[in-house]
């Protein structure tokens, strides 16, 4: 564990995935007033009833433009793709 302190209050924050591990990040994401947007194809009802922007696709690298903070929580090979997004591969 690396523990960050990180000011996110209206930062663009993208989260990819729609699951349960993507919905537990939301309430921390949000209480310090996170602007969030959730990509992928389909969401949980957790992730529907949040005050976060839902982009129903995969994710693509162009995502990230604009992102102050990123979170993955996807499939592996989902965030694979986040992190060779991020790496510029």
């Amino acid at each position: 564990m690396f523990p960050a302190f990180l000011h996110l209050r209206s930062r663009r924050v993208v989260v990819v995935g729609g699951g349960p591990v993507a919905a537990s990040k939301l309430d921390a994401l949000l209480a310090v007033g996170a602007d969030v947007t959730v990509i992928a194809p389909e969401v949980v009802q957790e992730i529907e009833e949040r005050p976060v922007t839902v982009i129903r696709r995969p994710f693509e690298a162009l995502d990230l433009d604009g992102a102050w903070w990123v979170v993955a929580a996807a499939p592996k090979e989902v965030n694979r793709q986040v992190l060779e997004a991020y790496l510029g591969n």
